[in-house]
């Protein structure tokens, strides 16, 4: 496994330095003995942002995303084109070959469309990007964001079908759905190609807060050293990235801090 952040876990150290920038977070994660960053280019030109990661030799991350279950085809034809020119402008330029995606307005609650059609449109649209994105060498991550729960998000990848489509394993998002992560995670993990690592603590009613790795309900022994470590597609490639969101009662620096030992001191063996 290699280690990860995504590019808001110093957010907070960054805004206190006026360092917000991509050079920050690169060197932040190369300091750490990350390899791997997902987020954005930090309102960086293209030119910087591959100088920069040419230079921590950190692999990027991108994101898109839209509407996948509207019935407007126009729509869907203006946002291929979209993205083959996202592809070719920023994807292939910083040898960017993860691209994570989500559902944007709909989710499993929605009636209209019920949840079969949701999933059937979500499979039918990200089919025809996941074939653009083949002749770029990039691959689709569809994450389980709040939005889905993981044998649905499993169930779509099944339907697109294509060898360059798997799911990016949110750990914390799961009870957001009123899923225990543990069956999240052995819903995806044979389709895992990349994650977020990210705990919550839950208390009664559904009452959550964001706390450090390590210090809430996700079972990351299980999740990490069992699940992942035997099931993912390729365990010893698979980016482990670290997600601290929501912190209320401590510095988020401080959380970040602990959740970076937490994952190096419990998962070292498993970190290449």
């Amino acid at each position: 496994m290699r280690l990860g952040m995504v590019a808001v876990l110093y957010h907070e150290e960054m805004k206190q330095k006026g360092q917000e920038n991509l050079k920050y977070i690169l060197d932040k994660a190369k300091s750490l003995g990350m390899t791997v960053v997902s987020g954005g280019l930090g309102g960086c030109s293209i030119e910087e942002a591959r100088r920069l990661l040419d230079k921590t030799d950190i692999e990027l991350e991108l994101g898109w995303a839209y509407n996948y279950c509207s019935k407007d085809q126009d729509e869907h034809k203006r946002r291929r084109e979209a993205f083959k020119e996202f592809l070719h402008n920023t994807c292939k330029p910083l040898n960017v070959c993860m691209v994570g995606t989500c559902a944007t307005v709909t989710h499993r609650w929605l009636k209209d469309p019920p949840l079969s059609e949701q999933i059937d449109l979500m499979a039918e649209n990200l089919r025809s990007l996941a074939l653009i994105a083949q002749d770029y060498g990039v691959s689709i991550a569809i994450e389980n964001h709040a939005d889905y729960r993981g044998h649905e998000i499993a169930e779509i990848i099944q339907k697109i079908g294509e060898p360059n489509v798997g799911a990016r394993l949110d750990t914390g998002n799961p009870f957001w759905t009123f899923e225990e992560p543990v069956d999240a995670s052995k819903a995806l993990a044979p389709v895992t190609i990349t994650t977020h690592i990210k705990d919550l603590s839950v208390d009664r009613f559904a009452q959550w807060k964001g706390v450090p790795l390590g210090q809430g309900h996700v079972d990351f022994d299980v999740i990490i050293g069992d699940i992942l470590a035997n099931q993912s597609p390729f365990p010893n490639k698979l980016p482990l990235i670290l997600e601290v969101e929501a912190i209320k009662d401590m510095d988020p620096t401080v959380a970040a801090d602990e959740s970076v030992r937490y994952i190096k001191e419990t998962f070292g063996h498993l970190i290449k």
